[in-house]
């Protein structure tokens, strides 16, 4: 699991945010943005961090509010996460994986159209 790329994915896909080299930070998109809007690379952790995981959720639930079920269950090893809408909207993220903040990130990125292919070149690479 390569969490640094996932992060970055995250973080692009899920936040909107964008990479400043210069600065070493994220920052998200706007004209008006100071430092205090920034995330280090150390400071966005969500495939390790259930914290950073909680912020991403409740950012696309805030600008998706016809999403309004998630589910998580605890198998004897694997998180699963579910993301569902309105009527006839099911399964519209899910993640599943051993790491309950990979879980939240898979669905996620599920959910906003980031292909399978995509987030496991991200994961494995």
């Amino acid at each position: 699991m390569n969490h640094a790329k996932l992060n970055a994915l995250v973080a692009e896909r899920v936040m909107g945010w964008k990479w400043c080299e210069k600065f070493m930070h994220w920052h998200p998109p706007g004209p008006d943005v100071t430092l205090n809007d920034t995330r280090t690379k150390r400071d966005f952790d969500p495939s390790r961090n259930i914290a950073h995981a909680h912020e991403m959720r409740d950012k696309v639930l805030r600008e998706n509010p016809e999403w309004y079920a998630l589910t998580i269950v605890q198998h004897a090893v694997k998180h699963s996460v579910r993301i569902d809408g309105t009527v006839g909207q099911c399964d519209i993220g899910v993640g599943v994986h051993e790491q309950e903040p990979v879980a939240w990130c898979f669905a996620f990125l599920r959910a906003l159209g980031v292909t399978d292919k995509e987030i496991e070149e991200v994961a494995n690479g």
